[in-house]
C-alpha cells in the first residue's frame, strides 16, 4: 500500500508539473546575435544586447524586460503589443533601437553616445538618465505602424 500511495504521489507532482505553462521567456545575453528574430506569447527577458546585435523581439502576451544595457552599434526592435518596455541599464555605442510598446516604456539608465537612435511608439516613455551628447530620442508618428502590428 505504501508503494501504491508513493506512486499516486509521484504521478500526482508530475502531473502538477505537465500542466504548468510558462509564464517568462529568459533569453539571456544576446552578444553578436545576428538575424535574431522571434514571437513569443509571454514575457521576455534579456540581459543585454551587444557586440553589433540585430534582434527583433515582439511578445503579444506579455511585456518586454533588458536587464542591463542595449550597446556595441546593436540594431534593437523590440515590441510589446499588450505590455511594456523596461531598459534597466543605458542605451549606448551608437545602438539603433525601435520601441512599440502598447503600455509604457521606460529606460532606467541613459541613451548616450553619438549616433545612438531610440525611435518609439507608446503612450509614455520615461527616461530617468537623460539623453547624453548627440543621442536623440524620436516618438514615431501616431499613424505610422510597426509592419507586423495587427490591426485591431
Amino acid at each position: 500500500m505504501k508503494k501504491l500511495n508513493t506512486l499516486f504521489s509521484f504521478m500526482a507532482i508530475v502531473l502538477v508539473i505537465s500542466a504548468t505553462t510558462a509564464t517568462a521567456m529568459d533569453l539571456g545575453t544576446l552578444f553578436q546575435a545576428h538575424a535574431q528574430r522571434k514571437a513569443y506569447n509571454e514575457d521576455v527577458t534579456i540581459e543585454n544586447i551587444d557586440g553589433q546585435s540585430h534582434v527583433d523581439i515582439t511578445t503579444t502576451n506579455g511585456s518586454i524586460t533588458v536587464q542591463g544595457d542595449i550597446n556595441g552599434q546593436s540594431t534593437v526592435r523590440l515590441m510589446a503589443q499588450n505590455g511594456t518596455i523596461t531598459i534597466a541599464g543605458n542605451v549606448d555605442g551608437a545602438s539603433q533601437v525601435v520601441l512599440f510598446a502598447d503600455g509604457g516604456i521606460v529606460i532606467n539608465g541613459r541613451v548616450m553616445s553619438d549616433g545612438t537612435v531610440v525611435r518609439y511608439k507608446a503612450p509614455s516613455i520615461k527616461i530617468y538618465g537623460g539623453t547624453v551628447g548627440k543621442a536623440t530620442v524620436v516618438r514615431i508618428n501616431k499613424n505610422t505602424k510597426p509592419a507586423s502590428t495587427s490591426t485591431n
